[in-house]
């Protein structure tokens, strides 16, 4: 069976200092049945770290120019509903899976 949260998910994240920014958020998993993840959007590329899936609910982190930021949200079959947190702000989070 697919891992269903694995592959591209293309998000939405409003109202940052920078606008809404588009990004493209890609779960990827090893072989020990570990998480990772890279989030590609217009204001850079970011490693995902602690990325943890559990009962449909993703958890992970990354640095933004220094700046810690958590990204977490639920997958409701091909969405996923959720926000950036980071410096004090939270910032909707929105997106759908990208099929290939």
């Amino acid at each position: 069976m697919t891992d269903p949260y694995i592959g591209a998910w293309s998000l939405l994240i409003e109202d940052t200092p920078q606008g809404n920014v588009s990004a493209t958020m890609t779960i990827t998993k090893t072989t020990e049945g570990a998480y990772s993840g890279t989030v590609n959007s217009d204001v850079g590329a970011f490693n995902l770290y602690d990325v943890k899936i559990i009962d449909r609910r993703l958890t992970a982190g990354f640095m933004v120019q220094g700046a810690e930021f958590d990204i977490i949200g639920n997958f409701e079959n091909s969405l996923f509903k959720g926000y950036v947190s980071g410096m004090g702000d939270d910032y909707q989070a929105n997106g759908t899976k990208i099929l290939e």
